[in-house]
């Protein structure tokens, strides 16, 4: 059910890094991070641990920490 967010939320972030946006790097990266802390505590064997790893990156790049 999430997927087609999920890959929303890629394709915004794949554009943002396009265009030099890292303001909405960060939003997304927030979002998913968000999105991601719900699922795992609603269903905890589910596979939204990957994107827990994942969002803290999308985060730091929008800071400018990773390139």
């Amino acid at each position: 059910m999430l997927g087609p967010l999920f890959m929303l939320a890629g394709q915004t972030a794949i554009h943002a890094v396009a265009v030099g946006d890292l303001a909405l790097l960060k939003i997304v990266g927030i979002y998913v991070l968000m999105i991601s802390i719900i699922c795992v505590i609603a269903v905890p064997k589910s596979g939204f641990w990957a994107t827990l790893l994942v969002s803290p990156l999308i985060i730091a790049a929008g800071y400018g920490l990773y390139a």
